[in-house]
């Protein structure tokens, strides 16, 4: 048998070999230079009653060269990057971000790269304001629901932002709530939509939405009879109670003496007394209630629903 198949046949060669095979692939490996890239957190520090006009960003990319063990750690690493601008003035600024030192960067890494090398901000005076709140809704409720009332509490908050943003604000909105979920009246925690760079005192305000059936009814007592379009008549009785259908908000903002129940009589009228009736049909005498309600409010019944009427 020849030394080399010998070899080749045993075992415990073939292991060393392979060993020292796998150590010598694992050095070149781990001692070759590579090429990266890595994410750094950027620590802002501002000067004092200065404030940054549009959201300053928090990260930035770095190219990094170095082994692959290396580049694995650096991976890992928490990487931090210092911009200290505490002391800019209002106005715009390019920082140069490949001055800055890179925090936490394990041995044997070096950057080589920047993404972007150049961050524009621009600065402006800070300034307190205070606006008004205003209700984002999106949705409708569910069918046979309506909803009668949305109040906001707090409904005033202060704002602080940069001068040239918030100088003209007069409100701030909240983040849209949903009204297809709500099938009876809550509250709700919501936060404010503000400007990138804006805090509100407080931050978030509470949101009160009245729900309740389609068709709430009220009942109007003391709603003064006239008889249309013919003077002197006289009718018996000459008020009557009338309950009307709709929202609650509209129900609520009126009033009798903004309803009429209104005689309307046959034209021409050739009899001396008729009997109007809520509900009768068109041609002939008939109660007809007049409101301001619009197409949302129905008067559903009357109290008589006859009336009276007759020449004096």
């Amino acid at each position: 048998m020849s030394p080399v198949r010998g070899w080749l046949q045993d075992p415990m060669r073939k292991g060393v070999a392979l060993g020292v095979a796998l150590v010598a692939w694992v050095s070149v490996q781990g001692d070759e230079t590579l090429e990266g890239q890595v994410t750094a957190t950027l620590a802002w520090t501002l000067p004092e009653r200065l404030l940054p006009v549009a959201a300053l960003p928090t990260q930035v990319q770095l190219k990094v060269k170095g082994t692959r063990n290396a580049l694995r750690r650096a991976s890992r690493a928490p990487l931090r990057v210092g911009v200290d601008a505490s002391g800019l003035r209002a106005g715009g600024h390019a920082i140069d971000l490949s001055t800055l030192a890179v925090e936490e960067l394990p041995p044997g890494v070096e950057v080589s790269g920047w993404l972007p090398t150049t961050l524009e901000m621009a600065l402006d005076e800070g300034q307190r304001r205070k606006v008004r709140v205003d209700v984002t809704t999106v949705g409708d409720p569910p069918d046979g629901l309506v909803i009668s009332g949305v109040d906001v509490s707090p409904g005033h908050v202060e704002l602080l932002g940069p001068r040239v943003v918030v100088s003209g604000m007069k409100s701030v909105s909240t983040v849209p709530i949903d009204l297809s979920t709500w099938t009876a009246s809550g509250d709700e925690v919501v936060t404010l939509d503000l400007p990138p760079t804006a805090t509100a005192t407080p931050n978030q305000v509470t949101v009160q939405v009245s729900v309740e059936p389609h068709g709430t009814r009220r009942t109007l007592t003391g709603v003064a009879v006239e008889v249309r379009g013919n003077e002197g008549w006289i009718a018996r009785p000459w008020v009557v109670d009338v309950v009307l259908e709709g929202p609650s908000p509209t129900l609520a903002a009126m009033d009798p003496v903004d309803v009429v129940a209104w005689v309307v009589l046959p034209d021409p009228a050739r009899r001396d007394a008729y009997q109007a009736e809520f509900g009768a049909p068109e041609d002939g005498a008939r109660l007809h209630i007049l409101h301001p309600g619009g197409p949302e409010v129905t008067a559903v019944e009357v109290h008589p629903d006859r009336i009276d009427v007759a020449k004096p």
